[in-house]
């Protein structure tokens, strides 16, 4: 493995060729080749425009923005507010 001071070890092709997928892999390979996952994804579009989700979020980051505050959101149930830093 390769390691540096900014990131995780790298593993090497010969580790991933060992790496056995773990169960959520499984899933998502699943969901891919049926099709699934994009009806699942399209569902959620819907039914966040429904209830607003978009607009709330302009809203909040507006709001951030105006008090020098950065939020960095990975998914909507994980948000990490920053005050100040910007990332």
């Amino acid at each position: 493995m390769r390691a540096s001071i900014n990131r995780p070890p790298t593993p090497s092709a010969e580790e991933d060729r060992d790496k056995q997928p773990s169960l959520g892999e499984i899933i998502n390979i699943k969901l891919v080749e049926t099709g699934e996952k994009e009806k699942l994804m399209e569902l959620l579009r819907e039914r966040l425009a429904e209830r607003g989700w978009r607009d709330e979020m302009k809203a909040l980051c507006r709001s951030l923005s105006r008090k020098n505050l950065w939020i960095k959101c990975a998914w909507p149930t994980n948000w990490k507010v920053f005050s100040g830093v910007r990332e």
